[in-house]
Protein backbone atom coordinates (compact mmCIF):
# COMPACT_ATOMS: atom_id res chain seq x y z
CA UNK A 1 0.00 0.00 0.00
CA UNK A 2 0.96 3.43 -0.58
CA UNK A 3 1.81 6.09 2.15
CA UNK A 4 -1.16 8.74 1.00
CA UNK A 5 -3.66 5.63 0.74
CA UNK A 6 -2.96 4.92 4.16
CA UNK A 7 -3.25 8.29 5.87
CA UNK A 8 -6.09 9.62 3.88
CA UNK A 9 -9.34 10.80 5.34
CA UNK A 10 -12.81 11.09 3.65
CA UNK A 11 -13.67 14.14 3.41
CA UNK A 12 -16.48 15.45 5.01
CA UNK A 13 -19.26 17.55 4.34
CA UNK A 14 -19.35 21.32 5.37
CA UNK A 15 -22.70 22.44 6.02
CA UNK A 16 -22.84 26.04 6.59
CA UNK A 17 -25.30 27.98 8.68
CA UNK A 18 -27.72 29.95 7.09
CA UNK A 19 -29.16 32.83 8.37
CA UNK A 20 -33.17 31.65 8.10
CA UNK A 21 -34.48 35.39 8.45
CA UNK A 22 -32.28 37.22 6.47
CA UNK A 23 -33.07 35.13 3.38
CA UNK A 24 -36.96 36.47 3.49
CA UNK A 25 -35.98 40.38 4.14
CA UNK A 26 -36.95 42.65 1.27
CA UNK A 27 -35.03 44.59 -0.71
CA UNK A 28 -35.22 48.45 -0.01
CA UNK A 29 -33.18 50.47 -2.88
CA UNK A 30 -32.35 54.44 -2.72
CA UNK A 31 -32.58 55.63 -6.15
CA UNK A 32 -30.58 59.04 -5.13
CA UNK A 33 -27.64 57.18 -3.32
CA UNK A 34 -27.88 54.10 -5.95
CA UNK A 35 -27.47 51.90 -2.91
CA UNK A 36 -29.48 49.19 -1.86
CA UNK A 37 -30.27 47.60 1.56
CA UNK A 38 -32.20 44.77 3.31
CA UNK A 39 -33.87 45.53 6.49
CA UNK A 40 -34.80 44.36 9.82
CA UNK A 41 -38.39 44.35 10.69
CA UNK A 42 -39.17 43.70 6.75
CA UNK A 43 -39.60 40.15 6.79
CA UNK A 44 -43.44 40.13 7.40
CA UNK A 45 -44.04 43.98 7.07
CA UNK A 46 -44.90 45.07 2.96
CA UNK A 47 -44.32 48.80 2.31
CA UNK A 48 -46.42 50.00 4.71
CA UNK A 49 -43.49 51.17 7.36
CA UNK A 50 -41.19 53.32 5.93
CA UNK A 51 -37.10 52.99 6.09
CA UNK A 52 -34.76 55.87 5.53
CA UNK A 53 -31.76 55.69 3.85
CA UNK A 54 -28.92 55.40 6.37
CA UNK A 55 -27.09 57.49 3.60
CA UNK A 56 -29.26 60.93 2.47
CA UNK A 57 -31.94 59.67 4.74
CA UNK A 58 -34.48 60.03 2.56
CA UNK A 59 -37.35 57.28 2.34
CA UNK A 60 -36.42 53.86 0.25
CA UNK A 61 -38.45 51.70 -2.34
CA UNK A 62 -39.49 48.81 -1.78
CA UNK A 63 -37.76 46.38 -4.12
CA UNK A 64 -38.85 43.04 -3.43
CA UNK A 65 -37.22 39.66 -2.07
CA UNK A 66 -35.78 38.84 -5.47
CA UNK A 67 -34.19 42.09 -6.05
CA UNK A 68 -30.75 42.20 -7.15
CA UNK A 69 -29.23 45.64 -7.55
CA UNK A 70 -26.88 46.68 -10.16
CA UNK A 71 -23.49 48.50 -9.84
CA UNK A 72 -23.30 52.05 -7.86
CA UNK A 73 -21.45 53.18 -11.06
CA UNK A 74 -24.20 51.66 -13.57
CA UNK A 75 -26.58 54.90 -14.04
CA UNK A 76 -28.36 53.20 -16.93
CA UNK A 77 -29.25 50.50 -14.84
CA UNK A 78 -30.39 52.24 -11.67
CA UNK A 79 -32.74 54.42 -14.08
CA UNK A 80 -34.39 51.59 -15.16
CA UNK A 81 -35.25 50.71 -12.13
CA UNK A 82 -36.44 54.25 -11.27
CA UNK A 83 -38.66 54.16 -14.05
CA UNK A 84 -40.00 50.26 -13.35
CA UNK A 85 -40.59 51.29 -9.73
CA UNK A 86 -42.74 54.82 -10.35
CA UNK A 87 -45.08 51.99 -12.19
CA UNK A 88 -44.68 49.62 -9.23
CA UNK A 89 -43.02 46.97 -11.17
CA UNK A 90 -41.18 45.38 -7.83
CA UNK A 91 -39.20 41.67 -7.56
CA UNK A 92 -41.14 39.77 -5.56
CA UNK A 93 -41.19 35.77 -6.19
CA UNK A 94 -43.44 33.49 -6.23
CA UNK A 95 -46.43 32.52 -9.03
CA UNK A 96 -47.73 36.04 -10.15
CA UNK A 97 -44.18 37.96 -9.40
CA UNK A 98 -41.38 36.35 -10.67
CA UNK A 99 -41.08 36.42 -14.63
CA UNK A 100 -39.52 38.94 -16.99
CA UNK A 101 -38.21 42.54 -16.22
CA UNK A 102 -36.04 44.69 -19.12
CA UNK A 103 -32.34 45.05 -18.14
CA UNK A 104 -32.20 48.44 -19.95
CA UNK A 105 -34.15 51.75 -20.65
CA UNK A 106 -34.87 50.84 -23.90
CA UNK A 107 -36.84 47.54 -23.59
CA UNK A 108 -39.11 49.61 -20.41
CA UNK A 109 -41.33 51.12 -22.99
CA UNK A 110 -42.41 48.05 -25.09
CA UNK A 111 -42.20 46.01 -21.45
CA UNK A 112 -44.57 48.16 -19.79
CA UNK A 113 -46.76 48.61 -22.76
CA UNK A 114 -47.13 44.75 -22.53
CA UNK A 115 -48.57 45.24 -19.15
CA UNK A 116 -51.23 47.63 -20.38
CA UNK A 117 -49.44 51.31 -19.79
CA UNK A 118 -49.79 53.47 -22.77
CA UNK A 119 -46.15 54.07 -24.04
CA UNK A 120 -46.87 58.14 -24.45
CA UNK A 121 -46.92 58.25 -20.15
CA UNK A 122 -43.47 55.68 -19.86
CA UNK A 123 -41.73 57.96 -22.35
CA UNK A 124 -43.45 61.14 -20.31
CA UNK A 125 -41.82 59.42 -17.25
CA UNK A 126 -38.78 58.53 -18.36
CA UNK A 127 -37.83 61.83 -19.62
CA UNK A 128 -39.18 63.76 -16.20
CA UNK A 129 -36.83 61.11 -14.20
CA UNK A 130 -33.83 61.95 -16.44
CA UNK A 131 -34.04 65.37 -16.01
CA UNK A 132 -34.71 65.29 -12.13
CA UNK A 133 -31.20 63.26 -12.09
CA UNK A 134 -29.66 65.09 -14.10
CA UNK A 135 -30.65 68.51 -11.97
CA UNK A 136 -29.51 66.44 -8.92
CA UNK A 137 -26.50 65.38 -9.76
CA UNK A 138 -25.87 68.75 -11.00
CA UNK A 139 -24.87 68.21 -14.65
Amino acid sequence: MKQAEIFSRPKRTVIRRVDLEGMHMQHFACFGCRKSFKQRGSEYSGSERAFPCPHCRSQMAVMGKDFAPPTRAALGAWLTLEVLHSFDVVFHPGMFGGGFRPRSLAAVPSFLESQGIAKDLVLERVKSITTRRRIERGA
